[in-house]
């Protein structure tokens, strides 16, 4: 059952380049990482919880059979529930039956033809490669968990390197899924996603209150002239185009050698921005591919003494103002350089809130400048840097 449904959901189409333009458009959907189990009704206390701790980590579709003579499977990736299941009994062997199952928690219910439910690693990498207007965006999806990307960097309807690529990592995914005895794993098959978009099914959250920390630094001007590039140390010098390379204070590169990269031209904070880096090059690499590093920071010509924090001198002015203000008050950073800050309030708690709140504002639309869905890529949270008391 499961295997038949993954074939109609992934049509059958032709990689050949003439035949492109016959791709399926799917709808894609972001059910979100949160999950839920769902154990089997009626089952013993101890064998629940032994089920339940076999999928409690899985990120995706999974399922935990067990049967006669101690016998049990486990299957933790797989596209769909029907999967999941028909691989944890494979696992498992004659007489088996499912005990415990994990879904993405908004995840629909009925058919989903025409509908694909992305990993939160898929979203990542398609929210952060496109889909580009003109371009060639192409996605492959096979075996149990199975999946790949690829975008041509031509005018659209060449997607030769695009379909080459997607299914390039989606067999080598396919070939490492290990499918259980007698079970046959689906091959990868394609689809294109130009002009895609990527429906979030997860209920609307408010952005407010936002997230912070409290980290409180002296604020110490850098003008952008005094600033340098800085290679890590054992890292290669070829990478990323120089045009990309980061313009501002703790502007961060970080890339994996082969292709992967993540930029951030201008952070709050060193940690900030290479979390950020990091995690925009992650999204971009491809399975099998070493993992990113940081290569490349623009930063001062000295390192802020202990307990300092370089910022820029508009953001240090604007600082200095908020100073001369009056009531509890605090002052927060964002990774990417933007700022907010709070004034008059009755306690410190309320001033800290308001003053994360504001620059998770401002941070927000200084991701927008990214080629990403911001909602898709964890950011650090704000810090407070300064408070003062009512």
């Amino acid at each position: 059952m499961g295997l038949a449904l993954l074939a109609l959901v992934l049509s059958d189409v032709s990689a050949a380049q003439g035949q492109a333009t016959q791709m399926p458009r799917q709808t894609l959907a972001h059910p979100g990482p949160e999950a839920v189990t769902i154990l089997a009704p009626d089952i013993a206390p101890e064998t629940g919880a032994r089920a339940e701790a076999a999928v409690s980590d899985a990120a995706w579709h999974a399922a935990y059979a067990e049967g006669p003579e101690g016998r049990s499977g486990v299957w933790t990736a797989a596209h769909t529930i029907e999967l999941a299941r028909d691989y944890a009994l494979a696992a498992c062997g004659e007489g088996c039956s499912v005990l415990a199952e994990r879904r993405p928690l908004h995840a629909p219910d009925g058919p989903r033809l025409r509908t694909i439910l992305l990993q939160p690693e898929m979203t990542r990498r398609i929210g952060r490669q496109g889909p580009y207007s003109g371009r060639a965006h192409i996605l492959a999806i096979g075996g149990a968990g199975a999946w790949g990307t690829g975008h041509d960097e031509g005018r659209r309807g060449i997607v030769g390197v695009a379909t080459d690529r997607a299914l390039s990592e989606c067999e080598a995914r396919r070939s490492a899924e290990r499918t259980p005895p007698g079970l046959v794993s689906p091959p990868c098959r394609i689809m294109s996603l130009t002009d895609a978009e990527i429906t979030d099914l997860r209920p609307e959250t408010p952005l407010y209150p936002a997230s912070f920390v409290v980290d409180l630094a002296t604020l110490t001007a850098v003008p952008d002239e005094a600033l340098r590039v800085m290679r890590t140390d054992g890292t290669y010098w070829d990478g990323p185009d120089a045009r990309w390379w980061p313009d501002g204070l703790n502007g961060t590169v970080a890339t994996n050698g082969e292709g992967a990269e993540g930029l951030v031209q201008s952070g709050g904070w060193p940690e900030g921005a290479e979390a950020m880096a990091l995690a925009l090059c992650e999204a971009a690499r491809r399975f099998g591919d070493p993992p990113c590093a940081i290569w490349l920071r623009r930063v001062p010509p000295s390192r802020p003494r202990a307990g300092s924090l370089a910022v820029t001198p508009d953001l240090l002015a604007d600082f200095r103002t908020w100073q001369g203000m009056e009531g509890a008050g605090a002052f927060a950073i964002g990774p990417l350089g933007a700022y907010g800050s709070s004034r008059g309030f009755a306690t410190i708690e309320e001033a800290r809130q308001h003053a994360a709140d504001w620059c998770a504002y401002h941070s927000r639309r200084a991701s927008s400048a990214f080629d990403l869905r911001s909602a898709f890529i964890d950011q650090p949270p704000c810090r407070i840097v300064a408070e003062r008391g009512p």
